[in-house]
């Protein structure tokens, strides 16, 4: 964490421990740490042909063995909706946003519902009439935040440059909706 390890040994460190951490506190830390790494610290093509794959796979193993309804379960789906993803992962959380083979225990609520719509729509493989759809399932402000920051999260150039203009530019927006839109405007 302080220079001390290469990224990618500390994100090898933290995949192989991963199935033994049982405190959630700590298992939180650790992810967003070795996301971190990965996506802000590591070489970039190691980062996109191995750190992500290695990453994604221990937490794939971890959620396969994770306690049903546990809060490490939880942590383990918040952590993969903030990672670059297979197809296979984008597969399984297309079918969740259907009821479909949803892992024992995990209950999808509205937050959680839009995270994975979010890593949808990160990794290209969501639209803006599916975030128009979840709007509609959830018409509050909350669900307005979080649709402006999946509409920031557009992988194309045309939606980032609409929601660069719209965080600077527009005046007139809550500072809780340019916020959504600013936290929306990346991902790995």
């Amino acid at each position: 964490r302080e220079a001390e390890l290469k990224a990618r040994d500390f994100t090898a460190l933290v995949a192989g421990g991963l199935a033994a951490e049982s405190e959630v506190g700590v298992l939180q830390r650790l992810l967003l740490q070795a996301q971190t790494a990965v996506a802000s610290y590591a070489d970039p093509e190691w980062a996109a042909e191995r750190g992500w794959p290695l990453l994604v796979d221990a937490l794939r193993f971890r959620l396969d063995t994770a306690l049903p309804g546990s809060d490490a379960q939880l942590a383990v789906v918040n952590a993969l909706a903030g990672s670059v993803l297979p197809q296979s992962v984008l597969t399984s959380f297309q079918g969740w946003m259907l009821d479909v083979a949803v892992p024992p225990g995990l209950i999808l609520d509205t937050d959680l519902r839009w995270r994975i719509l979010q890593a949808l729509v990160a990794n290209g493989a969501a639209t803006e009439a599916e975030i128009d759809a979840e709007a509609q399932r959830a018409p509050t402000s909350t669900g307005r935040r979080q649709a402006e920051r999946a509409r920031a999260l557009i992988p194309t150039a045309e939606a980032k440059e609409r929601a660069w203009q719209r965080a600077v530019h527009d005046d007139d927006l809550p500072n809780a909706v340019q916020e959504a839109i600013i936290g929306g405007f990346s991902h790995p």
